[in-house]
């Protein structure tokens, strides 16, 4: 996945089954953006290539002599109740391309034969073009060989090598990891030797090298020659090829992924060229390691890739790049270390140790920095991380809008941490969300935010959500571009329905100034991602569980409790427990032989509402009230089920403690933590909570699971969530500030 002018991919590592790969931390890969970004950009997109295309029958061409190349991904259909896969182009799409360009008047040549004719000097035909594929998806040789076989049309793929043979999606490949129960294998797994090898011998298809593993290593040229020279060394081996040919991933030279630095390490594993993916043209008398290529979109035709090859739309993307989203080469250069994978975690990848974490040469900087972190409140589970971040930094003071905790409870159980409470006005204001839902928030206006920074001088300026505390960090931050800014956000397209455009404005704004950002799962980075973020300017800090509240219990259960139900959470009406017990009602009704016992750990003022519900006599309530961390670990251990019903949640903590106590989750997609985490039939049963009969069939679904079923989710529910501790999440934070730190070094 790749820059290809218009967006940049990424994702966690997934293991290889037949070609060693050492374990990286998930910071090693660039973030995915779904496919063509925004609906604005999608038009945006479009525009230009009819523009183009207008040009062209206008104008004619523009190439001048100069050859155009056109790259691919995934060529996989779409499948029904999964959304559209991302850097795709569907099969029927894809011939119609390839035909459409050669009934255009289009020569397609092998990528070998534009390099001869430029050692040799010789000109070409007009609209002589090549066709390229990135990364080595098994699609390409079910759906697009086919294709190319029918035309006679030969292609080069650039193979991913330390993935090949793997029966899991790409650690690149956020659509692949998130879909991947529900899709046949052909549409997300890496191709097979043997199937290149089919290709390779009949004569038509050219491998190359795409690195071995996929990484971002702008900063360490050492290390992508070693990554680059594995990946050369196994595609001359495996396929007896003299010559290789390379293509950089992401490859947008503007973005330093295919810098010079890099040009001159690839050029030392001897390959033939290094293609880029910016927008352009290739002229045969200049240097291959600068060629670029165009990105084929689903939402081509061969018009509009015709008028991409005869030069029309390279203006666009560089108009983009000036006025759209501003090149920030600099930054993303140093917070590449930063940026983490936030696809969900997959149940055999396993953290990262310290011998594994970044290969970058650290400083003594952040060691010696004094980092401000301003927050709202200071949640239980935040203390643990701001401890081992104490740890780490040369000072650390924590900035509270309120000495208030969770849900309203006072709390000064701060430990050695040095937290200041700010002066601050706080004000009570009613929300209602499109699911018709009402909550009261508190609005906290921290006044004296830049009198305290001033005060402090912090090295780093850490400002948690996109309210007055952070535009006030901003504004301090920015004086004389002094400190590194980085935002912590908590939020997705879903929990930020029916925002005011006031709101929209200001989250633009700030998001624009900030050296970084620092996001808790996939949905806050697709959300952020549409205010024009870089995935290479965000990383990934999830929310950790406390220890005290996972449940030291084998991951098994007894027949008897393997089916109880627990919930733990307010009793209000942003979670959804109404409508989730009278589906559960339903279900119990229909099922009059099984016995269903459901306790609910919590309070609110939805308690009386949830007694007075009238239930079937096989169906018993427990509500327990509050309970200490203890108690609650008690209760994961000795229930079945976990269920959080949620109408909107920008995570859910609650699924990760009971996830790490081996308790599958019967839960809501309107959560962040169970779209990412807990997908259907492997690690628990999703559902919409706003459609009742979708919670029932859930509802079913789980309760019709044997218990030696459960059992095995059990395990890879604890599996996917045991990385997710106080570590791993300093260690994303580390990789961000230290390269930020000597950014802003005078």
């Amino acid at each position: 996945m790749h820059d290809n002018c218009e967006s940049i991919g990424v994702c966690p590592v997934s293991p290889a089954p037949t070609f060693p790969v050492p374990m990286f931390p998930v910071s090693d890969f660039a973030l995915e953006t779904p496919q063509l970004g925004t609906s604005a950009n999608i038009l945006g997109m479009q525009a230009a290539g009819w523009v183009a295309v207008g040009l062209n029958r206008l104008l004619g061409s523009r190439a001048h002599g100069r050859a155009g190349i056109v790259t691919y991904h995934r060529v996989s259909p779409h499948f029904a109740n999964v959304p559209v896969p991302t850097h795709n182009v569907a099969p029927e799409r894809f011939r119609a391309q390839i035909r459409g360009l050669l009934d255009g008047g289009f020569t397609i040549w092998p990528l070998r034969k534009l390099l001869l004719h430029r050692t040799q000097g010789a000109a070409i035909p007009p609209r002589t073009i090549a066709i390229t594929f990135d990364d080595g998806f098994q699609s390409v040789y079910t759906h697009a060989w086919p294709v190319l076989r029918e035309f006679n049309v030969p292609a080069s793929i650039f193979l991913t090598t330390a993935y090949l043979n793997g029966l899991a999606p790409f650690p690149f490949d956020t659509w692949g990891l998130d879909q991947r129960d529900r899709l046949p294998g052909e549409a997300y797994r890496p191709l097979t030797i043997d199937q290149c090898r089919e290709m390779a011998d009949s004569g038509s298809i050219e491998l190359g090298a795409h690195t071995h593993t996929h990484r971002d290593m702008r900063d360490n040229p050492e290390l992508f020659r070693e990554d680059l020279q594995t990946s050369v060394d196994i595609v001359r081996r495996t396929f007896a090829l003299d010559a290789v040919a390379f293509a950089f991933p992401y490859g947008a030279k503007h973005r330093g992924f295919a810098s010079p630095d890099l040009v001159t390490a690839a050029k030392l594993t001897g390959v033939s060229c290094g293609l880029t993916t910016d927008c352009s043209l290739v002229d045969l008398q200049t240097d291959p390691f600068e060629w670029g290529r165009f990105n084929a979109f689903e939402w081509d035709t061969s018009a509009t890739l015709a008028a991409k090859l005869e030069g029309w739309y390279t203006w666009a993307a560089q108009l983009k790049r000036v006025f759209v989203r501003p090149d920030r080469t600099a930054g993303s250069k140093a917070a590449k270390r930063g940026v983490s994978s936030l696809a969900s975690p997959q149940p055999n990848s396993a953290p990262p140790t310290s011998l594994q974490r970044s290969g970058l040469p650290k400083s003594n900087r952040l060691a010696q920095a004094h980092v401000v972190s301003l927050v709202n409140i200071l949640a239980p589970y935040e203390r643990p991380v701001y401890l081992e971040l104490a740890r780490r930094v040369g000072r650390l003071t924590i900035l509270l809008s309120s000495p208030r905790g969770l849900h309203g409870i006072d709390t000064t159980d701060w430990d050695s941490l040095d937290v200041r409470v700010q002066r601050t006005w706080t004000l009570r204001r009613p929300q209602r969300h499109p699911l018709e839902f009402d909550e009261k928030i508190d609005v906290h206006i921290p006044w004296n935010t830049m009198s305290e920074l001033a005060a402090l001088k912090p090295d780093v300026v850490i400002a948690h959500e996109t309210g007055i505390r952070s535009m006030l960090s901003a504004f301090y931050a920015r004086r004389r571009d002094r400190v590194p800014l980085v935002l912590s956000v908590g939020m997705t397209e879903h929990t930020e329905r029916g925002r005011g455009w006031a709101r929209h404005l200001l989250r633009r704004w700030l998001f624009r100034t900030a050296d970084a950002v620092a996001v808790n799962g996939p949905g806050t980075g697709r959300y952020v991602g549409s205010f024009g973020v870089a995935p290479d300017q965000m990383f990934h800090t999830p929310y950790v569980a406390l220890k005290e509240s996972k449940a030291d219990v084998p991951a098994t259960r007894e027949p008897a409790i393997a089916h109880h139900l627990l919930y733990v959470g307010q009793f209000v009406e942003r979670k959804g427990l109404l409508p989730f017990i009278v589906a559960l009602g339903r279900w119990a009704a229909n099922h009059p032989t099984r016995y269903v016992e459901f306790s609910l750990v919590g309070s609110g003022p939805l308690e009386d509402a949830i007694r007075s519900v009238q239930l079937p006599k096989n169906l018993s309530l427990h509500l327990l009230g509050r309970r200490k961390p203890e108690e609650i670990a008690q209760l994961y251990g000795s229930t079945g089920i976990f269920v959080l019903p949620t109408l909107a949640d920008e995570w859910g903590l609650v699924v990760n403690e009971a996830m790490a106590s081996g308790l599958p989750v019967l839960g809501s997609v309107y959560s962040q933590a169970v779209n990412e985490l807990c997908s259907d039939g492997a690690a628990g049963w999703t559902f919409r909570t706003d459609d009742p009969a979708e919670a029932e069939r859930a509802i079913d679904a789980a309760m019709s699971t044997p218990p030696d079923k459960l059992d095995v989710m059990r395990a890879a529910a604890r599996e996917r969530v045991e990385h997710l501790t106080a570590e791993y999440v300093v260690d994303q934070m580390e990789a961000a500030l230290e390269p930020l730190l000597r950014k802003y070094d005078r």
